[in-house]
C-alpha cells in the first residue's frame, strides 16, 4: 500500500494539474499501470464493463458521469476509467445522454503519457487514448444506423439512395455511413444484390462511394464484368482486397482474365501476378501467361516471384530452357531471380549448368559473369 501511495505522490509531482499548457511527464508502462489501477479504480472499471457487455446504456452513462464528479480519484485512475467507458459505448445503443457523454470524452486530452521507444530515441505517447476511444465509439454508432437504415431501401435498388448517387445534398458520405450500407449490401440476398447489378456496372467509373458495394456484389454474384470493373475503376485499397476473391469466386478462364487487366495498375500487379500462380497450378494458360510476363520491364521480377512460389519440378525445368535459349537480358535476369528464389536443390543445378555452358553472345557471357557474384550453387 506505501508503495501505491508513492507512485500516486510521483504522478502527482510529475503531472501537475496546475501546469497550465505544460507537457504531461511520461513515465514507464508498469508505472503508469501501477498507478492507474488500483483496487478502488479496478472496482469501479468492473462495473462499468459490466454496464457495457450488457448493452445498458444508461448504468454506462450514470457510472461514467460518477467518475468524472469524483474529485478523490487522481488523474491516472480517472484517465484509466474514462478509457474503459469510452471503449464500452460500442456496446451500447446511444441515447442523447450517451452522445453528449462521447462529446465530452472526446475532448479529453490525455495527461498519462508513457515512453514508447522507436529505433535509438524514445517518445512520450498517451496510455489511455480517451478521445480516440470515444471518436470510435461515435463512427460505430453512425455506422449501425446507417446499416439499419440501409437495410429497408435494398430492394429498391441505387435510385433509392440519392446519398450514394450525388442526387441529394450532401454528395459525399463519411466513412463509417458508407461501411454500414456495405454492412447491410454483404447481409441482403443474392436476388437483392443481382437488382444493383447494373447501376453498379454503370456507375462505378464515376462515383467511388460504389467500390465497396461492387466489390461485394462481384463475390456474391461469381461475376466476372463486376470484377473486371472493380479491378479497373475501385479505388487501390477496395481493388487489391477484392483480388483473393477472384480465383475463389469464377472459372479459371474468367479469373486468369480478371488478374491479367489487374496487371495493368501498378498498385494491383505484383498481388495478381501472385494470384495468378494460384491458377497456373491447374491452369496452363495461366501459368503461360506468368512465363510471358517474365520479360515485363514493370513487373517482371513479381512474375519470377509468382513462379517461384510454384516450387514446382516442371515450372524449374521450364525456366531453364529459357535460360538456355534467350539472350534477352531482362528475360534472363528474371529466370534467374525466379531460380534463386525457388530455392530448390534442382533450380541450384539449373543456375550452375546456365553458368558453365558456352554462352550465346558476348552479353550473355558478361550476365553470367556478372551473375556469379550474386549467384551461389
Amino acid at each position: 500500500m506505501k508503495r501505491v501511495i508513492c507512485l500516486l505522490a510521483a504522478l502527482a509531482v510529475a503531472l501537475p494539474a496546475a501546469a497550465v499548457g505544460a507537457e504531461p511527464a511520461a513515465v514507464d508502462r508498469a508505472t503508469a499501470d501501477k498507478l492507474a489501477n488500483t483496487p478502488r479504480a479496478a472496482e469501479r472499471a468492473t462495473a462499468l464493463k459490466a454496464a457495457a457487455a450488457a448493452g445498458h446504456t444508461a448504468r454506462l452513462v450514470t457510472a461514467t458521469r460518477s467518475v468524472l464528479d469524483d474529485a478523490a480519484l487522481t488523474g491516472a485512475e480517472r484517465e484509466r476509467l474514462l478509457y474503459d467507458a469510452a471503449l464500452g459505448l460500442r456496446q451500447v445503443r446511444p441515447d442523447a445522454a450517451a452522445r453528449a457523454l462521447a462529446d465530452e470524452l472526446a475532448a479529453v486530452a490525455p495527461t498519462v503519457m508513457i515512453w514508447h521507444g522507436e529505433g535509438h530515441h524514445r517518445v512520450a505517447i498517451p496510455r489511455y487514448e480517451v478521445a480516440a476511444a470515444a471518436a470510435s465509439a461515435r463512427s460505430h454508432w453512425q455506422r449501425i444506423a446507417a446499416r439499419d437504415d440501409a437495410a429497408g431501401r435494398l430492394a429498391g435498388g441505387l435510385a433509392a439512395f440519392p446519398e450514394l448517387t450525388g442526387s441529394a445534398a450532401g454528395t459525399t458520405l463519411s466513412s463509417p455511413a458508407l461501411r454500414g450500407i456495405a454492412d447491410a449490401f454483404a447481409d441482403a440476398s443474392d436476388a437483392t444484390i443481382a437488382r444493383w447489378r447494373q447501376d453498379l456496372l454503370h456507375g462505378l467509373p464515376h462515383n467511388r462511394q460504389l467500390d465497396a458495394l461492387a466489390a461485394a456484389a462481384a463475390r456474391r454474384l461469381s461475376d466476372p464484368a463486376l470484377f473486371t470493373a472493380v479491378v479497373i475503376h475501385a479505388d487501390d485499397a477496395v481493388a487489391l482486397a477484392s483480388l483473393p476473391d477472384v480465383p475463389a469466386s469464377l472459372s479459371a478462364g474468367d479469373a486468369r482474365q480478371v488478374l491479367a487487366t489487374a496487371t495493368a495498375r501498378d498498385a494491383l500487379a505484383s498481388a495478381s501476378l501472385l494470384r495468378m500462380a494460384k491458377l497456373a497450378r491447374g491452369d496452363a494458360a495461366s501459368l503461360d501467361y506468368l512465363f510471358a510476363a517474365l520479360g515485363n520491364a514493370a513487373h517482371g521480377g513479381s512474375a519470377a516471384a509468382a513462379l517461384a512460389s510454384l516450387h514446382s519440378e516442371p515450372v524449374t525445368d521450364r525456366l531453364a530452357a529459357v535460360l538456355a535459349a534467350s539472350d534477352d537480358d531482362l528475360t534472363l535476369r528474371r529466370c534467374v531471380l525466379a531460380l534463386r528464389l525457388t530455392a530448390t536443390e534442382r533450380a541450384t543445378l539449373a543456375l550452375s549448368d546456365w553458368r558453365q555452358a558456352p554462352s550465346a553472345s558476348p552479353a550473355v557471357a558478361a550476365l553470367k559473369a556478372e551473375a556469379a557474384k550474386w549467384v551461389q550453387p
